[in-house]
């Protein structure tokens, strides 16, 4: 017998799993848990709080610039790179280890051990609510087993265990939660439109998009949600423009959470909008799709191949679920396209796809689906062992990432091959570095 809350119990299983590797790895003691896009991140809250300065006076002359990586504007004034949504999500927790740091005699300056404790704690807790929410989305659709497997596979056996321990403080843990959340809050929406939920809706989607602007394509879930042919389309048409207060205000709340972010960028640079990546841009008639989903050096499939079950479950989804059809699949080909086009496709020195980990709450349905035909097919021992065998594999390349045995952009066939499931560092002369100048420029490097 299957026991009722046996999703439950997979939750419970993924935090214990998590809070163990969290201990385990004690990234929050390393001198540099607040590193890379991080920096800039979390730069808001340190430069507010603690140095009550929020042009970034205090790092002239290279003072307090390894941990704020300033940048100058075009007027000259130093600037965060990054917008606020991290900060704002990292706060309470930030306010946490700050207290800690004042009980314990530790520096309370924002990045000593209390606060790297409680943000990476934070990571973790913030991922626990994303898969309770994906239990409840699942659950609308899925019997209690498959709910359970899904969530297990997700959290066990894609790289966001990765940046959920790891690499927490990036922003894709988070995003997978906010992702979670947007998705129930979506289909509630469109089962009853009310001013809470719509204001929750827009106040989410627009976290989403302050935290990385890209992740603005998550509209097309909220558009697309319930659109599978053209009755629907017409039907989807006259339910938005009887519900158009509620979009207005869904696009108010939206507002609502950038105009922290506008008033500073003004405040800064004087102008509303500024684009602060400068040289770094898409290159959308050059996109890497090949090479992002399936290259050595940082191919989504590759590292993370549990997620072709995802891809294969959308086949089902029009006769099983056809509300999510279209939604599902034009959002995977435009977030392919787009996110691959960027002129850094590998994404810097992180295990996998990071970006990917975004829409797992999304691809979570159609990876459901897939569990569910999986179990009424007579391949499904050599399918359980399969997945079980992607977890583990998941699982060991983590700690090969976290040891250097793969490399975090220079992998090839043969490095790869050298290393696979073998406690063996690669040789150097295997590798192929990108071209980053190249890359700045669109140009491939092939």
């Amino acid at each position: 017998m299957i026991p009722k809350k046996l999703s439950s119990v997979a939750i419970i299983i993924i935090s214990i799993f998590f809070l163990w590797k969290f201990l385990e790895f004690k990234r929050f003691k390393q001198t540099n848990f607040i590193d890379q896009d991080v920096i800039f991140y979390y730069s808001y809250l340190p430069a507010i709080f603690i140095h009550h300065d929020i042009k970034l006076t205090f790092t002239d002359g290279g003072k307090e610039g390894n941990h704020f990586w300033p940048e100058k504007a075009p007027n000259g004034n130093t600037i965060i790179k990054m917008t606020c949504g991290m900060s704002i999500l990292y706060s309470p927790f930030f306010f946490i280890g700050h207290g800690l740091a004042q009980l314990l005699g530790y520096e309370t300056n924002g990045y000593s051990i209390p606060y790297g404790f409680a943000l990476y704690l934070g990571t973790i807790i913030y991922v626990i609510i994303g898969f309770i929410f994906l239990r409840k989305i699942l659950l609308l659709y899925f019997e209690e087993k498959i709910v359970a497997l899904t969530l297990l596979t997700l959290g066990l056996g894609t790289n966001l265990f990765y940046q959920s321990t790891l690499e927490a403080l990036l922003t894709h843990a988070y995003t997978f939660t906010l992702g979670a959340i947007f998705l129930f809050l979506t289909i509630k929406w469109h089962n009853k439109p009310t001013v809470i939920k719509s204001i929750l809706i827009g106040l989410i989607g627009g976290l989403i998009v302050l935290i990385r602007p890209v992740n603005v394509l998550v509209v097309l879930v909220f558009i697309l949600y319930q659109i599978y042919n053209s009755a629907s389309l017409k039907n989807k048409v006259i339910f938005f423009k009887n519900n158009f207060h509620y979009l207005l205000l869904i696009l108010s709340a939206s507002f609502l959470m950038f105009v922290p972010q506008l008033l500073y960028w003004h405040y800064i640079t004087g102008n509303w909008v500024y684009y602060s990546y400068q040289k770094e841009s898409f290159f959308f008639s050059n996109p890497h799709i090949a090479e992002g989903l399936f290259s050595y050096r940082k191919g989504w499939l590759l590292y993370t191949p549990v997620m072709s079950f995802s891809i294969l479950g959308m086949l089902f989804l029009k006769k099983n679920i056809p509300e999510y059809f279209y939604t599902l699949i034009i959002l995977f080909i435009v977030t392919v396209y787009v996110t691959f086009s960027w002129w850094c496709w590998w994404y810097g020195g992180t295990f996998s796809q990071r970006t990917m980990v975004d829409f797992y709450p999304y691809l979570s349905i159609s990876l459901a689906l897939f569990f569910k035909k999986l179990l009424e097919s007579k391949f499904l021992v050599p399918g359980l062992c399969l997945t079980a065998f992607f977890i583990f594999l998941n699982i060991y390349q983590t700690y090969q990432f976290k040891k250097s045995q793969i490399h975090w952009e220079a992998m090839t066939q043969k490095a790869y091959w050298d290393v696979f499931i073998r406690d063996k560092r690669w040789n150097p002369y295997d590798l192929k570095k990108p071209d980053v100048a190249n890359a700045y420029k669109g140009i491939d490097e092939y």
